[in-house]
């Protein structure tokens, strides 16, 4: 999903396809293609797919450092989103990946 890149790489050609649609029309599309499951990623992104309760799992990847400061994770949320099932797994390189189911009220 992109607002401002609207040409595929040549590297990702044939692989990679560029949206910049409404989240629900993309849904419908990738739906109707007999796709079940989506990798979503960027913090605006994964914001709206939230707000819109389209995600069911959520996977964290905490790195070994600590930032002054940064630009937070999610934005606005419009209503509080529940993370359950906590699963982790640590790595050689001291990354910390969770695994999270995501639960609605």
């Amino acid at each position: 999903m992109s607002n401002s890149t609207k040409v595929v790489p040549k590297n990702l050609a044939n692989r990679v396809e560029i949206y910049s649609g409404s989240i629900p029309d993309l849904i419908y599309n990738l739906k109707n293609k007999g796709y079940q499951h989506a990798y979503i990623d960027g913090g605006k992104v994964i914001t709206s797919f939230l707000n819109l309760q389209l995600i069911d799992e959520l996977t964290l990847t905490v790195a070994p450092i600590l930032l002054g400061s940064g630009i937070p994770l999610f934005g606005k949320m419009f209503h509080n989103v529940y993370l359950e099932n906590a699963k982790a797994t640590a790595f050689p390189n001291n990354f910390i990946e969770i695994k999270y189911k995501v639960k609605y009220p």
